[in-house]
């Protein structure tokens, strides 16, 4: 029997916005200085970043090493903390399609890399529950969904690249977390410091989720296969100096048109060394729903 788990996970990428639930997901609240919101088709009111014409700090020298500083700084900052929760938020652009806002709680560990995952939808089911620790159960993601079919089968055991896992996704769950995210960033931007074309600017005063924040926006002038996207947005939280959005952004179809949105991941109600321990990381967990 194949089940699919409907499992949204998050590159590295990011801190989110309006509040999440089993009905619905509000959009995100980020602000660029000088720039206002764009409209999105649909019912639902949603707020993009910034323009591309917000102002910003022209970076003097090869551009791209302002941008690596920041998120090298950022790893650094990363590598201090030893475990953390918050929800998460995200929107990506599946088959040519941008999905709908989609939330889940997750709990992460560093040492081993330790994840935890609770489904809160809209579209995925409610209460859909992943566990992943490095290096335990055979490297094997645990996971269970809801319902009569997790009457039925119980908890499963999948690949991290497991279809089940990957539908509907641009990246496999194991990939979550500030620190996965920064890691891809920084090889990203040394790999446009050899052979790519790129600027960069620098934008104090930005805000996510009510958080000052600093912008570092890194965008490429014409299509080239080092540049997956046409320009990046890494939001970088002022106090503790950790990302808690990226946006990506893909090339224009047309001249003067704005560059579609490719994937957006925001983190929400960060909370650093809380104290996770195995019981946080256990299917054994009381508190959890795997059977």
């Amino acid at each position: 029997m194949r089940v699919t788990l409907r499992l949204r996970s998050i590159c590295g990428a990011i801190l989110c916005l309006g509040a999440a639930s089993s009905v619905g997901v509000s959009s995100t609240s980020a602000q660029v200085p000088g720039a206002a919101p764009t409209p999105a088709a649909g019912s639902r009111p949603i707020e993009h970043t910034a323009s591309i014409t917000a102002p910003g700090q022209q970076i003097p020298g090869h551009p791209m090493q302002a941008a690596l500083d920041w998120a090298q700084m950022s790893l650094a900052q990363c590598d201090q903390v030893r475990d953390y929760s918050f929800t998460f938020v995200k929107r990506e652009e599946i088959s040519g399609k941008l999905t709908d806002f989609e939330a889940t709680n997750m709990k992460i560990r560093h040492q081993p890399f330790s994840l935890y995952i609770y489904t809160l939808g809209p579209v995925q089911p409610k209460g859909q529950e992943v566990i992943f620790v490095e290096g335990r159960n055979n490297n094997k993601v645990l996971a269970h969904v809801t319902g009569f079919r997790h009457k039925l089968i119980g908890t499963i055991s999948l690949d991290q690249n497991a279809p089940e896992l990957l539908e509907g996704n641009r990246y496999p769950p194991t990939n979550a977390g500030v620190q996965n995210m920064l890691r891809k960033i920084i090889a990203a931007y040394q790999t446009e410091m050899r052979d790519g074309e790129s600027a960069v600017r620098v934008i104090p005063g930005a805000k996510v989720d009510g958080r000052n924040c600093t912008c570092v926006e890194v965008s490429h002038p014409q299509p080239r296969p080092n540049h997956p996207a046409h320009m990046t947005r890494m939001f970088y939280d002022d106090e503790t100096k950790l990302p808690i959005r990226f946006e990506g952004y893909g090339w224009p179809t047309q001249a003067g048109q704005a560059p579609p949105l490719l994937e957006e991941y925001t983190y929400r109600n960060v909370k650093v060394n809380v104290g996770l321990t195995d019981a946080d990381f256990d299917v054994n967990n009381p508190t959890y729903g795997f059977k």
